[in-house]
């Protein structure tokens, strides 16, 4: 494909984000044309495939200001007609899609689809100045697709404006090859002593970024420890950032170091991240600080809760209490121990451990048609009666949505039809189950040191919020990664692994009851429908079980059904305590299912998206009823390189989704058995016998 990108080349998260895309796409052969005043600031070098178109704006004495939207839009009309492009990407609504409209309507052959991605400033500027509203929301309407960098974001834009059209959540990302945590500190020794804590902080210094604040909160922090804080970017608020930094004679601890466009270096450097703003959209500084194993302090507003799980990845404070951020600071600046540095057990979507995962495929070829043919299918408004349009989803985390043609990526998973058939080969599944040993025998230790639950294992602050929301009826579900002996990612060859925990609480209940449920195979159709479609119990001796399930996963594009056996052992460890490990032996995938045609594909020859799965039950009965945990450890092969950024918030939607409705349906079943309702089944089954003390 041919495509246009037009951003900011500034130093903020947008044009960051739209250049590591762009530069990803002429990795993956895709002609990228990038049309703007400057080159972005990430684009540190010329590359094959990437192209560069300056717009140059003359000043007439007729103009107050320079006509840049007009400029722009002029040039991307030159670019589309010379180099034939296929669509533009433009980021920001104004006045980027403004030109592009533009742009589009001046094309005499063919159609020059756009799409357009909100960063944050589109929205806040319309709430400074109302007159903005009607071109911003008319610029949105008439874009081929929008998208939003977060779901707080993205709301806003649908009340703020009020428009029909869907506006598709697409969260920021990192180069995962780019950002990760450095084994060797990096360039630490250039800024601090090995006995000295670093601290840092990355924006463009505009005034929402509150830099006076991040020096605050630094000299409360070094009062009372031997620190350095790294300033990264440059902007209006710098020169006082620099006075506060002198008044306060803590010069020689705090280095300004302008504009860099490599910066996973110094993040690697860096023990804490400090993100103050008055407003953020996204907050993409935090998930490339995460991504390098650097948690982060940051202010409780817009989307940062999106990136960051209080008390998990980072912490979150109100706009404005420097006090708290300052504490909370000191309080992720003792030496983390060994293998337990914040930032890389876990984090979501949009948080950065799903961003860690690695996978990598070859992409589609049919991207090109897939982009214009949603666009014919959804044309901006007046095209056709509102009632006939698509109206987007009010669930916030409602993965299965259909996904309009937002950008290339979004192109990408508009899969028509199944992956082609891919075998899962055995170096595949060997490190897959070196993995799922490992997660089994972390299980086993933390058992055995007295903790049987994840949530035990989190700093006090969070164990206590955590169960002070689980027992509010809450569900509180989180990423996980663990590392190989070498500290290290562990390596899937032509697999991704899927790694989730989830934790709710069922009150007034017992664990016999809850084990009622749990190990009554027979009804898991009825308990856990729709994705289980089918299911018995193959045999039972004491705490050991066999069962096969008929599994399903439906989404807007694709339905997928599986046949499955499992071994399943369970056991009670005390009076309080029981849990169970269940691992497939077969998964088989069925094509035509329920049909007369129905059949079973060989197994480990499919189209991949299910190739193994270890679940591990945990609960433990307290004075007001049970807590109940599902950890899930799951294999499907690799995704494109590409897609996997924008996938992944997918994919972390999916299994968020499945290990939450996991949950619910099991706290259901247990609650509906205490109020003595039956629920409608064909085959109750007999109880499972009681499972045996270990």
């Amino acid at each position: 494909m041919k495509i246009g990108i037009t951003c900011y080349p500034t130093y903020g998260g947008s044009g960051v984000v739209a250049t590591e895309l762009g530069l990803e796409l002429a990795a993956r052969g895709h002609d990228v044309h990038f049309i703007s005043y400057a080159v972005p600031v990430r684009m540190t070098e010329a590359r094959e495939r990437i192209h560069f178109h300056e717009v140059e704006v003359v000043n007439y004495p007729l103009f107050d200001h320079p006509p840049y939207a007009l400029a722009l839009a002029s040039m991307m009309h030159n670019v589309a007609a010379a180099e034939n492009l296929d669509l533009l990407h433009v980021h920001y609504a104004i006045p980027h899609s403004v030109s592009a409209y533009l742009a589009r309507a001046m094309q005499i052959q063919g159609r020059l689809p756009f799409v357009t991605t909100l960063h944050g400033t589109d929205i806040t500027l319309v709430g400074q100045d109302r007159s903005y509203l009607p071109i911003t929301r008319f610029s949105i309407e008439q874009s081929d697709a929008v998208t939003a960098i977060s779901e707080y974001l993205r709301q806003v834009t649908l009340k703020e404006f009020e428009i029909r059209r869907p506006v598709e959540l697409i969260p920021n990302f990192v180069n995962c090859d780019v950002f990760f945590p450095a084994e060797d500190g990096s360039r630490r020794e250039e800024f601090a002593p090995a006995d000295e804590k670093i601290l840092v902080h990355l924006s463009n210094f505009r005034a929402v970024k509150r830099v006076s604040d991040v020096v605050e909160i630094f000299a409360k922090v070094r009062e009372k420890i031997p620190a350095k804080l790294l300033m990264i970017g440059d902007g209006p608020e710098r020169a006082s950032a620099e006075w506060m930094v002198r008044r306060k004679g803590l010069s020689r601890d705090v280095h300004f170091l302008g504009k860099q466009s490599v910066v996973h270096t110094l993040l690697n450097s860096a023990d804490v991240l400090l993100l103050p703003s008055q407003l953020e959209s996204f907050g993409l500084a935090a998930l490339e600080g995460m991504a390098c194993g650097v948690p982060a302090v940051a202010s409780r507003i817009g989307g940062l809760p999106e990136v960051i799980t209080d008390g998990v990845e980072g912490y979150l404070a109100e706009v404005g209490d420097v006090r708290t951020m300052a504490e909370r600071a000191l309080s992720i600046l003792p030496a983390p121990t060994a293998g337990n540095r914040w930032g890389a057990p876990r984090a979501t979507a949009p948080s950065a451990n799903s961003v860690r995962r690695k996978s990598s495929r070859s992409m589609r070829t049919s991207t090109s048609a897939s982009l214009r043919t949603v666009s014919r299918r959804e044309p901006p408004p007046g095209a056709h009666a509102p009632e006939a349009r698509l109206r987007p989803s009010t669930h916030a985390h409602d993965g299965r949505q259909a996904l309009a043609a937002t950008l290339l990526p979004v192109a990408l998973l508009l899969l028509s039809s199944p992956l082609s058939a891919a075998d899962l080969k055995p170096s595949t599944t060997a490190a897959y189950e070196r993995y799922a040993q490992d997660v089994a025998k972390q299980i086993e230790q933390a058992h055995a040191a007295g903790r049987f639950l994840y949530i035990d294992g989190l700093p006090p602050a969070a164990h206590d919020k955590t169960l002070a929301a689980i027992k509010r009826g809450e569900i509180f579900v989180t990423p996980m990664e663990i590392l190989d002996p070498g500290g290290k990612p562990f390596n899937i060859p032509d697999g991704m692994l899927h790694h989730w925990v989830g934790t709710t609480f069922v009150p007034r209940a017992t664990l016999e009851q809850i084990m009622s449920v749990l190990f009554n195979y027979e009804r898991y159709k009825d308990i856990y429908k729709p994705e289980v479609v089918g299911s018995r119990l193959l045999s039972r001796s004491d705490g050991d079980l066999k069962v096969n399930l008929r599994v399903q996963k439906k989404t807007s594009w694709i339905t997928v059904t599986y046949d499955c056996d499992y071994d399943v052992q369970y056991r009670r460890a005390d009076e309080r305590h029981a849990f169970s490990h269940t691992r497939a032996t077969r998964i088989q995938q069925v094509e035509n299912a329920g049909g007369p045609d129905e059949r079973l594909d060989p197994t480990g020859h499919d189209s991949g998206y299910f190739w193994g799965t270890s679940t591990f039950w945990e609960a433990e009965e307290v004075n007001d009823g049970v807590i109940i945990e599902w950890q899930v450890v799951s294999l499907s092969r690799e995704i494109p390189f590409l897609l996997r950024w924008v996938a992944r918030p997918l994919i972390a939607h999916l299994a968020r989704e499945t290990v939450t409705d996991m949950l619910a349906n099991t706290r259901a079943a247990v609650e509906a058995s205490l109020k003595g309702v039956r629920q409608p089944t064909e085959h109750t089954g007999e109880s499972p016998a009681a499972p045996r003390k270990q």
